[in-house]
């Protein structure tokens, strides 16, 4: 999503740190992510801090207001 709300992707995805950064579009920059929190949630989280270099924020999808 862009910082005016455009919605660039959505799609379902392997669950991998390399597929979920693989579908973000080549000429756009990740500034945030958020995930939900969930049983291994943490541990993608990480994933995604340390391989791919995105901020993430783990949610709770109910009190989320995107």
């Amino acid at each position: 999503m862009t910082v005016q709300g455009e919605i660039l992707v959505s799609r379902h995805c392997p669950n991998s740190w390399q597929a979920v950064a693989a579908t973000v579009p080549e000429h756009c920059r990740v500034v945030g992510a958020a995930i939900e929190a969930c049983c291994g949630a943490a541990d993608f989280a990480e994933e995604l801090i340390q391989k791919a270099g995105w901020s993430v924020d783990l949610a709770i999808p109910a009190s989320f207001r995107g």
